[in-house]
């Protein structure tokens, strides 16, 4: 018997940010962007310039619900699809922050962009999950990203 988990979720868990928060992250982006003309590094200036404002558009980004499954034959997020063969090992992250979902964290068997992450809705039983991928891929403890938990401090 086929055993399928299907479920939506949002791609991520938007943070309210207000005008405090926009400020403040608007000075640290100028005072980089001072630093960079000071020492003369107009290059990184630029560099400066539109990290901000790619950082301030992600910040305003509304998140994109997709469908996710997993079954035997691997993981599907929204239209992609990448088989168990594909993927080296999965590993399960209970968010600390009580309202966002847990997510389950899978390395890929290439070497550039090998990482992604899958939200799971709460209907879902996270264990029967786990119990289902085992069958399939090694559990391997992963560590958050320092980027990933850089991102969470800020409220991102």
């Amino acid at each position: 018997m086929k055993q399928e988990f299907i479920w939506a979720a949002e791609e991520f868990k938007k943070s309210p940010k207000n005008k405090k928060w926009f400020w403040q992250t608007g000075l640290v982006f100028a005072a980089l962007f001072v630093l960079a003309i000071v020492f003369g590094n107009f290059f990184l200036a630029f560099l400066i310039v539109v990290s901000a404002f790619a950082f301030f558009v992600y910040a305003l980004k509304d998140p994109v619900k997709y469908n996710f499954s997993i079954n035997q034959d691997g993981v599907g997020v929204g239209q992609r699809f990448i088989s168990f063969e594909d993927i080296k090992s999965f590993w399960i992250f209970n968010q600390k922050n009580s309202d966002a979902l847990p997510e389950i964290s899978f390395i890929l068997k290439r070497k550039i962009n090998n990482h992604f992450k899958i939200p799971v809705a709460l209907e879902q039983k996270i264990i029967k999950i786990e119990n289902f991928l085992k069958q399939y891929l090694p559990k391997k403890r992963q560590e958050e990203s320092i980027i990933d938990v850089f991102l969470e401090k800020i409220g991102f």
